[in-house]
């Protein structure tokens, strides 16, 4: 597993961009969007994202300034928004 990135969403919340290295040479798959959460001073499992972002290849993930959607570029086509509460189902 790689990690590309990791954000916070909310209080507890937190959106990682992971790849996994299983392509000969140590390559690294494109990356996928998870979520964790603060639990009792330690994390919860990693969990798919919701809101689309747990397929295909989202890019570039950001947060509105009003922290009510999640914004991120789908295969650096087309820009993408989705309410942040369908990323944490």
């Amino acid at each position: 597993m790689y990690v590309w990135a990791a954000m916070q969403v909310s209080d507890s919340a937190y959106l990682m961009s992971i790849s996994r290295v299983t392509q000969p040479g140590n390559r690294r798959n494109p990356s996928t969007f998870w979520v964790t959460r603060m639990n009792h001073g330690g994390f919860t499992p990693l969990s798919p994202a919701g809101g689309n972002l747990d397929r295909g290849s989202p890019n570039f993930a950001w947060v509105s300034s009003d922290g009510c959607y999640m914004h991120y570029t789908r295969d650096y086509s087309e820009f993408m928004r989705v309410p942040v509460l369908t990323v944490f189902r």
